[in-house]
């Protein structure tokens, strides 16, 4: 079957792959003979100690522990938190090394408000009941790295740290997801020689296991050091708990040209591919009652043959970026004008089912005279019958392609103006994008006998399937989407910055076009423009603690039709927000606490039907209510905390809950103890806790709770001369849990005990 795919992706490749590879050339060895001789050995200087600047946060400069006062977030430049009328909290180095995520999501479940609604390897999380994509922008500039069906998870190697700003940002970041923004921060070059190598092995409690390898190399090329470079690369293979592949290479190269002590300029690219498993696991209790019945929990569920069920993307990038600094009317300002091209293909190859079917003797149970499946009976049926066999009923595999790119022009520029007893700090911004992508989904009908959950079924699909794929309605689509926006943004200061107010407006405007291409029809275009405002307050009463009130919206165009043919109408959000922010004791107490009261129009609401098959609906509003509580405190300097706190009321305007989010009170931690002295110096222990209630619904009609889990983490590092070696143990206890759900017959088990042995030299 033929797909109307971009013309740019073919016209591109190679350039983005000429671009890499002489990137690539960019090392330490091969750039020697241009450095001046070395001089001789110094004292070592504290880790990536450098001047910050406005647009980029490369070091932790300013934290203590796991607390971090300042942010690239949550004003577009890097800013104290304190003087932010919003909820913003940062993951910084020494918390995700501490973890040592495998993916972003692993490390971003710590910070309130956000949880994993559908499972380990789905890429997305819920921020204040309203699930998101767990990466979507970089240094505060949309930056899409994952496919439009198949499943990334960005390698943990290119954060320096994570942002999460809560709630809707639209004068800052314009259509983006209504709960919040994570904002990746890139590693940048530094002006100093360092690399770190490293590896690891993950092994499952089920046998399963991956390894992992890693260099991250950054220096300067010339003895002036005004050219710097930065290589990180990762590797990544094995198998999930899920017994399919999971396997991830990611590959980035970056160089800065400091012209003047004033202008610098940059390039960078990246190239990753993922090759993940992703089956749904299949659950057996048609009563649903909690707790119920599961399969076996080594269940082998869909066709692994070849990796025929394995969600591939494949994504490249290339970035070129400048920032000045100049004086003007006696005021300073910074500068920075960024392009960004993207480009990905991907596949999600999925075998659907309505349940299993119990079998004894190697025919199936049946209740009356219909066969035991999960729609008529249930476990404890089953074993009172004396099965030996549960053989999984599939349906059909579906398999979905995309490929798309994109290009976006970006201009910000900042200042601050003293007029009179007011200090106004400025931000102006303008962009433009435009972007095709095209998505082709089709199923084809099993036709052999129904597998055992208890076998590795691996069967080419020719075998297993009639080879007669069918699409539905709008299903085969070209998406053509422009953008354009600006905005303008103040932070008036008042009484030396103890009363801050801001303001800020952005306009966005955008037109998208869809080709049918089932139909061989042009959709007529849609356009949508908006005026998106968002104001504050912030009050400081005394030294280190900040009071703030924050009204914020978001405008998110779509475009486009479901698939019944309906025009999909914009989403549009508005929150209203009140809480307090603490930094005291020198950062050692770094505190975010806030109420939130958020309304979105046109919903999205998923529906999965019986067969599998599914569309999505809008709802004219969903309500999303609660307060959190983010802390981090190191009472003294061996004792580092980090504690969260929500409470979330997420519902449709009919009263439903919001699919896979942890109604009320969930809370999670983080501690670790380190020796600063004795023959244990440099050994750290800790450990983690995460609380998710019961009070998860798993679909959207409410028709059954998910059981609700407590996870139990250990950590211990130690730290000799170069070396770091590291053992990270989680869910401790071995727990069998439901990590996230879509129906009753779409649930996926959360991993089971899983322990990380890594190790790496920084020299």
């Amino acid at each position: 079957m033929n797909i109307r795919f971009p013309s740019s992706i073919r016209r591109h490749h190679a350039a983005v792959t000429t671009v890499l590879a002489l990137l690539a050339l960019v090392s330490p060895g091969r750039l020697a003979a241009q450095t001046a001789p070395s001089p001789a050995a110094s004292p070592a200087q504290p880790d990536d100690t450098v001047v910050l600047q406005p647009f980029e946060v490369i070091t932790d400069q300013g934290t203590r522990g796991y607390g971090t006062t300042n942010a690239l977030g949550g004003t577009r430049v890097n800013a104290p938190v304190a003087n932010t009328p919003q909820s913003v909290i940062s993951l910084n180095q020494e918390f995700l090394k501490d973890i040592n995520p495998t993916n972003f999501a692993d490390a971003l479940r710590f910070v309130s408000g956000i949880s994993k609604v559908e499972g380990e390897y789905s890429g997305s999380v819920s921020i204040r009941g309203i699930q998101t994509g767990a990466v979507g922008f970089r240094d505060a500039i949309g930056d899409n790295v994952t496919g439009i069906h198949g499943i990334s998870l960005p390698d943990p190697i290119e954060a320096e740290r994570l942002e999460v700003i809560k709630g809707p940002a639209g004068a800052l970041y314009g259509s983006h997801g209504f709960g919040g923004v994570i904002n990746r921060v890139s590693k940048r070059p530094l002006d100093h020689r360092r690399t770190e190598v490293g590896a690891e092995y993950t092994h499952f409690a089920n046998s399963e296991g991956f390894y992992r390898g890693y260099v991250d190399s950054t220096g300067p090329i010339n003895a002036e050091k005004t050219v710097l470079y930065r290589v990180l690369a990762a590797y990544q293979d094995g198998t999930n708990h899920q017994h399919g592949t999971y396997k991830k290479q990611t590959f980035i190269a970056m160089l800065d040209w400091r012209l003047t002590s004033s202008t610098t300029v940059w390039v960078r690219a990246r190239d990753s591919q993922d090759w993940i498993f992703n089956q749904q696991d299949l659950w057996t209790d048609s009563q649903r009652a909690m707790p119920f019945g599961y399969l076996p929990r080594d269940a082998y569920v869909g066709n692994y043959y070849d990796d025929d069920a394995v969600d591939t993307v494949e994504a490249r990038a290339f970035e070129v970026g400048a920032t000045h600094s100049f004086d003007l009317f006696q005021q300073r300002w910074n500068a920075r004008l960024l392009g960004r091209y993207n480009e990905g293909e991907d596949q999600r190859r999925t075998y659907i089912s309505s349940g299993s079917i119990f079998f004894k003797n190697g025919a199936a149970l049946k209740v009356g005279t219909a066969d035991m499946t999960t729609n008529n009976a249930t476990w404890t049926q089953a074993v009172a019958a004396g099965y030996d066999d549960i053989r999984e009923n599939i349906l059909r595999r579906d398999l979905r392609d995309g490929v798309s790119d994109s290009y976006s022009l970006n201009f910000d520029l900042t200042g601050t103006v003293v007029v009179g007893p007011t200090k106004h700090t400025l931000l102006l911004y303008a962009g433009q994008s435009d972007g095709e992508s095209a998505q082709h989904r089709f199923r084809e009908n099993w036709i052999a006998p129904k597998p055992s959950v208890f076998t590795k079924t691996s069967l080419p699909p020719s075998q297993v399937l009639d080879g007669k794929p069918q699409t539905l309605a709008n299903e085969w689509t070209t998406t053509n989407a422009y953008r354009h926006n600006f905005a303008l943004q103040d932070n008036l200061g008042l009484f030396d910055d103890r009363l801050i107010v801001l303001g800020a407006m952005r306009y966005d405007s955008g037109t998208t076009r869809v080709f049918d291409n089932r139909l061989n029809v042009r959709l007529p275009a849609d356009k949508a423009n908006n005026w998106t405002p968002t104001y504050g307050i912030v009050g400081k009463p005394r030294e280190g603690l900040s009071l703030f009130y924050l009204h914020s919206e978001t405008f998110q165009p779509q475009g486009g039709v479901n698939q019944s043919g309906e025009r999909l109408r914009p989403l549009i959000g508005d929150n209203d927000e009140v809480g307090l922010k603490v930094d005291m004791y020198r950062n050692r107490l770094v505190m975010t606490g806030s109420y939130f009261n958020m309304e979105q129009e046109n919903s999205f609401l998923k529906i999965i039907n019986p067969d599998g098959s599914f569309d999505f609906t809008q709802v004219p509003s969903s309500l999303s209510k609660g307060y959190e509580l983010d802390v981090a405190f190191q009472p003294v300097d061996s004792v580092t905390l980090m504690v969260a706190y929500q409470w979330i009321d997420a519902k449709t305007q009919s009263g439903l809950a919001v699919r896979g989010v942890p109604q009320g009170g969930t809370y999670k931690a983080v501690g670790k103890y380190t020796f600063l002295d004795g023959r244990l110096k440099g050994l750290n222990l800790g450990a983690t806790y995460e609380h998710i209630n019961d009070s998860r619904f798993g679909d959207a009609g409410n028709n059954y709770r998910l059981p609700g889990y407590d996870l139990i983490g250990l950590f211990g590092s130690f730290r000799w001369k170069e070396w770091r070696l590291q053992l990270n143990v989680e869910n401790l206890s071995d727990e069998w849990y439901v990590a996230g759900a879509t129906a009753q017959q779409f649930m996926r088990g959360g991993p089971p005990r899983q322990s990380k042995f890594s190790v790496s030299r920084t020299f």
